[in-house]
């Protein structure tokens, strides 16, 4: 058979399997045995099948997902969210604006140990902005101050640049981004 006609077959048999039912996975791994079969024979999809399916999960890179999903687990049963957050609370919540600090700090703290922006602003989020709100914080500001970091150095950028009122042409850093922040936790606590 002429190997260039594999391809129209291989889409044909897809739409084809599509058409009668078949799950997408299915017919596209059909259609790509088929394909390979057409072109090359059986016997190279049987060692390609078999060499692939091993050297594509004997991979350290899977062994860290459940380990994560473990580690995550760990995490929220021992309440590792509301327990830095208590502590920065504690470090900083007698201040202005204490409790929006405090929210900055336990997202760092978090997020220094997950690696995981999702999983800090749904961590840290689901114990600061209740406490926030108790304590008569808007919304947004709850809102804001669990933000990861790296949002918020986006969110400052963007807004830099709009406001063409900045004192220096620079996007704004680490260094400076904290500082913002907790300044308008301070001033959005005294409003």
């Amino acid at each position: 058979m002429d190997p260039s006609l594999a391809p129209y077959i291989a889409v044909a048999l897809i739409i084809l399997l599509m058409a009668f039912g078949a799950p997408v996975f299915a017919a596209l791994a059909l259609s790509g045995a088929v394909g390979i079969v057409l072109v090359e024979d059986f016997a190279f999809l049987m060692t390609r099948l078999k060499s692939i399916s091993y050297s594509t999960t004997a991979v350290y890179t899977l062994t860290i997902i459940p380990l994560f999903i473990l580690m995550g687990s760990f995490a929220h049963h021992a309440q590792v969210g509301k327990k830095l957050f208590d502590v920065a609370s504690r470090w900083v919540g007698h201040l202005p604006g204490g409790l929006a600090m405090a929210a900055i700090l336990t997202s760092a703290g978090f997020a220094a140990t997950s690696g995981s922006s999702v999983a800090t602003a749904a961590t840290v989020g689901s114990v600061a902005i209740p406490e926030m709100k108790k304590a008569g914080y808007q919304g947004s500001l709850s809102a804001g101050a669990v933000v990861p970091t790296r949002f918020r150095l986006a969110g400052l950028t963007i807004a830099a640049s709009e406001t063409g009122r900045q004192r220096s042409r620079r996007t704004p850093s680490l260094q400076t981004a904290i500082p913002r922040s907790t300044s308008k936790a301070v001033r959005g606590s005294i409003s």
